[in-house]
């Protein structure tokens, strides 16, 4: 392809640690998108980089430190108790003016494991881009998976905002919908709008009963699907993200107390109302989710 049919924005060299679900969808959206000119990978799995290079999805594949390298904007897609500790590695291992970012659904571990940059960089700038699905892996990655997502850009105090710009590009390039938000705040908010969710669906696959098959229809299959998700990564996000969690589970406690109370006296009107507010509010935010 010649340069003049690349966006204005396209970066030279994507490095990609960690090919799998997100990571794999990543390149397929920097493909899809035209926002990069070549595709650089690293993966503990030498048969998931292999996969990704017979398929195309990337150009070369090498070692963290050799993708580094090469790197004029890295993307690290691993899960973020191991992203933490390998941040300092990495920035080191990069070029002074490249910038790394990551795909981690937790942000304050990340945020404090960044180290003061140098003037002229390298910079580490978090983000979370909103998307994923119950499968993992490299063959469950789709070029659809990011499209229209939205992408919370977690900057560290003192980032250059030339360079929270940079990533903000990035990931717009790629067709998510990029904002800048605190990492304290974002881990508060995920930890109910995420977090919690998989909880509850876990607890709910977990207390089924063989004899309850035959009953088990959408309602079920809708409320448990996050809880196939890998149970790895999992423990991974609940424990990088714990006090947030464990919030979110007090005020869940709190709130089915209270619905236990409301069915015990028999309360109709009160499950009536408390019916019917949960409904307005996911009908207000279904149109949001409609339109991603």
């Amino acid at each position: 392809m010649s340069d003049s049919r690349r966006p204005k924005h396209a970066q030279k060299t994507l490095g990609i640690v960690g090919i799998g679900l997100i990571g794999g969808a990543v390149a397929l959206a920097a493909r899809r998108h035209r926002a990069v000119r070549r595709i650089v990978a690293a993966d503990r799995d030498p048969a998931s980089l292999a996969r990704a290079r017979r398929r195309g999805i990337v150009d070369h594949a090498g070692s963290i430190d050799d993708v580094a390298a090469c790197s004029d904007v890295l993307v690290l897609a691993v899960p973020p108790r191991s992203l933490a500790a390998m941040v300092p590695r990495v920035l080191r291992g990069l070029r002074a003016g490249c910038v790394a970012t990551d795909t981690a659904s937790t942000k304050r571990s990340i945020v404090d494991a960044i180290p003061r940059p140098r003037p002229n960089g390298p910079w580490f700038v978090p983000a979370h881009p909103l998307a994923g699905s119950e499968r993992s892996g490299l063959d469950a990655a789709t070029p659809d998976l990011l499209e229209g997502a939205l992408c919370p850009v977690t900057p560290k105090s003192g980032t250059p905002a030339p360079i929270v710009r940079r990533i903000v590009q990035f990931w717009s390039s790629l067709g998510l919908r990029p904002f800048v938000v605190g990492a304290r705040e974002h881990d508060r908010c995920v930890a109910r709008t995420s977090h919690l969710p998989f909880v509850v669906a876990s607890l709910l696959a977990r207390g089924l009963e063989p004899s309850m098959r035959a009953f088990a229809g959408p309602a079920l299959r809708d409320a448990t699907r996050v809880a196939a998700s890998e149970s790895g990564l999992w423990v991974d996000i609940l424990l990088d993200n714990r006090d947030e969690v464990l919030r979110s589970l007090h005020w869940l406690r709190a709130d089915l107390e209270w619905f236990v109370q409301l069915l015990e006296r028999e309360d109709s009107s009160a499950l009536a109302r408390a019916l019917r507010s949960a409904r307005r509010r996911r009908d207000d935010w279904s149109g949001e989710w409609a339109a991603r």
